[in-house]
């Protein structure tokens, strides 16, 4: 999160001073609003442990995205990391506050059912795994399984969470998806 946002609390006659990040972890928020990438994944991470670790089952963790997407392996760490918080009975909200690009919109639909949710103007992307590599025929044949291997992966949290129409729309170009088209293809379940 950019910057270094304060926020002022009083009570008991005394004054403390938060910065925003903290103030809304204190009430079960963290904003994903940044590329995925092994840091910032490494703090949602961090932030959803915490979180798991005071919470009880039925407590509601909420997770508002609004992101470029990024990393799909990094991604895929955010990805389990919020299906073992689900398995402990504590409930994923997550609420796309302007766009889910790529593996955010993953995130997005991988939130608990009944709890994934969008604003009215928000978009999503979805999209194959893309990569851009150099190197020698035998290194990019590797990493060419690699990619098909993610692409299995990715395939099958869709069909998990989502309308298993989605990955073949996806697959001749970049899919562009509102509000209304994501509630359609059951990426979300509801549009604020």
């Amino acid at each position: 999160m950019r910057g270094n946002i304060q926020v002022l609390e009083t009570g008991n006659q005394r004054m403390v001073s938060l910065d925003l990040q903290s103030k809304l972890l204190q009430d079960n928020i963290i904003m994903i609003a940044d590329e995925i990438d092994t840091e910032s994944v490494t703090d949602y991470q961090t932030q959803l442990f915490y979180l798991m670790s005071k919470l009880q089952s039925g407590d509601i963790i909420t997770l508002y995205i609004n992101s470029p997407g990024g990393s799909v392996l990094d991604g895929l760490g955010l990805y389990d990391t919020i299906q073992l918080i689900k398995q402990k009975g504590i409930i994923i909200r997550t609420v796309n506050v302007g766009s889910a690009c790529s593996m955010a919109s993953i995130i997005l639909m991988s939130g608990s059912e009944g709890y994934r949710e969008s604003t009215a103007n928000s978009s999503v992307l979805i999209h194959e795994v893309s990569a851009w590599w150099m190197g020698k025929t035998p290194d990019l044949l590797d990493q060419a399984e690699e990619i098909k291997r993610l692409q299995t992966v990715l395939d099958g949290i869709i069909s998990k969470h989502s309308d298993s129409k989605l990955i073949e729309l996806c697959k001749r170009k970049d899919l562009w998806l509102n509000a209304e088209d994501a509630l359609k293809y059951h990426i979300i379940d509801k549009i604020l």
